[in-house]
């Protein structure tokens, strides 16, 4: 159970740095330069955000207030996700290793005396 929370938490860490370079990398590319070859890679951009779509299945709901407990209600908009509306999703808590399905309205309790984070893993839509 241990080495999973580690394998886990070690996915979660690359998915955010391949994020990260794929977000920073045109800052520090050399640039285009002009010229028939300069459009060669534009079809690789639906290869690309699908590769980072699939690396991105995580919803994280942290609580920032660490002297009070926050209660709230989290909201999902679930045709923005490609969901019909009523649908659920398979989540799987990495810090608690609950599992529970989610749907568009969510109650979520975090504190210090509770969890102060949830960082779930979409299993299934």
């Amino acid at each position: 159970m241990r080495i999973e929370r580690w394998a886990n938490a070690l996915v979660l860490i690359l998915a955010t740095l391949v994020g990260i370079a794929a977000f920073a990398y045109p800052f520090f590319s050399s640039g285009i330069q002009p010229g028939p070859t300069a459009a060669a890679h534009a079809d690789d951009a639906p290869l690309v955000t699908l590769v980072l779509t699939l690396l991105c299945t995580v919803i994280v709901v942290a609580n920032l207030d660490p002297h009070s407990t926050r209660e709230t209600q989290v909201d999902l908009d679930l045709p923005a996700l490609g969901l019909p509306w009523g649908s659920a999703l398979r989540v799987h808590d990495l810090v608690t290793d609950a599992v529970w399905d989610w749907g568009q309205y969510n109650y979520v309790r975090l504190g210090a005396d509770t969890e102060p984070v949830h960082i779930l893993e979409v299993l299934s839509p």
